[in-house]
């Protein structure tokens, strides 16, 4: 009886200890899956971040390089407009320069033809104030030659005689009284003696 109740304690632990064992086992292939699960699914993850990161990169050098056209675009613009510009201030300052210059020869020459026309107007205004001086002077000396000649002639009572000599009009006037038709008509021929280019106009009163 002890004998079998011995051999039945042995063999209720060496169950146990089988029981033990695989249990262990089956933890640990359990956990070794779970392990190689979490593996695979941060490799997944890894693999996503990746692509992620590799797709982040592209579309960051896309824009970078859209950038870059969109700058230069901008900048060749810039540079035409700036050109464009520039030719159209330049043509713009020729054509001003130009207008200028045909305005200062137009102002040129219209100076030059008053200065001119000044030049012909007071030379002709110089000769017609020389010839008047001339016609005043000669028609004064006219005047004095007639008078002297009427003064020296003793037929002729020339005392009331007044001699005016117009050079405009190149005319002798006798003006005053003598005392006969006879005095009249002397004094008529020795003014026209000593002026022969006036006309005489004759205007002597006869009578005292």
């Amino acid at each position: 009886m002890g004998t079998a109740v011995v051999l039945g304690l042995v063999l209720v632990a060496g169950a146990g200890c089988r029981n033990t064992r695989e249990g262990m086992e089956r933890d640990a292939e359990h956990a070794a899956e779970k392990a190689d699960q979490a593996a695979d699914r941060s490799a997944a993850a890894a693999r996503e971040a990746g692509r992620d990161v590799s797709q982040a990169a592209d579309q960051a050098a896309d824009a970078t390089r859209e950038a870059a056209r969109e700058t230069a675009d901008a900048t060749r613009e810039a540079a035409r407009e700036t050109a464009r510009a520039t030719r159209e201030g330049m043509q713009e300052a020729g054509e001003a320069t130009r207008e200028g210059a045909a305005r200062a020869g137009e102002m040129a020459r219209e100076g030059a033809a008053a200065t001119a026309g000044a030049a012909r107007e007071a030379g002709r205004e110089a000769r017609e104030s020389a010839a008047s001086a001339a016609r005043t002077g000669d028609a004064a000396q006219q005047t004095a030659q007639i008078k002297s000649a009427l003064m020296a002639d003793t037929t002729i009572d020339a005392s009331d005689i007044d001699v005016d000599t117009e050079a405009s009009t190149r005319t002798v006037i006798l003006r005053g009284r003598v005392r006969t038709a006879a005095e009249k008509a002397r004094a008529a021929r020795i003014a026209a003696d000593k002026a022969p280019s006036y006309r005489v106009t004759n205007n002597l009163q006869v009578g005292r």
